[in-house]
């Protein structure tokens, strides 16, 4: 399966640092872990939500990678995934604390239906994926929508 994720130009696409500082939605503070998406379309969206006022990144690169398709969900029934952030990361924790699996799938808040792909930096396979990389830039009208609402 090939997943997809944004990231600021100057850094890795398999960085992992940014979840491990901030936390996320399925990992709390401390703990590492690397969000892609099933869709290009979803990173960007994905991207868009995290932005903080003022430090619209516009030096970025959009990787791709392929790995098992063969994964679990952490939330197969979407119930948990409005639940709150400290639920949802202690749930993601239990997992990269637990599971032998490189990749799991988690639902997407923006995009019902969607879902995003939360990789384990400490599996013996992270270190192996091969990313492919390219410029990513936003589209006029998308970031005049982004400046406008910031």
């Amino acid at each position: 399966m090939r997943v997809f994720r944004i990231y600021n130009d100057g850094r890795s696409p398999n960085d992992a640092i940014g979840a491990k500082i901030s936390g996320g939605r399925w990992n709390p503070k401390g703990w590492m872990a690397l969000y892609a998406s099933t869709h290009l379309s979803l990173a960007c969206l994905e991207k868009m939500v995290h932005v903080e006022r003022g430090t619209m990144p516009l030096k970025l690169r959009y990787a791709w990678t392929e790995i098992p398709a063969k994964f679990e969900s952490l939330d197969p029934t979407r119930q948990y995934v409005r639940r709150s952030l400290g639920e949802t990361a202690e749930i993601g924790k239990q997992w990269l604390a637990n599971s032998n699996e490189l990749a799991i799938r988690v639902p997407s808040v923006l995009i019902p239906g969607e879902d995003n792909i939360l990789l384990n930096p400490v599996h013996p396979d992270y270190a192996a994926l091969q990313w492919d990389s390219l410029p990513f830039e936003w589209e006029s009208r998308l970031l005049e929508l982004i400046m406008n609402y910031y």
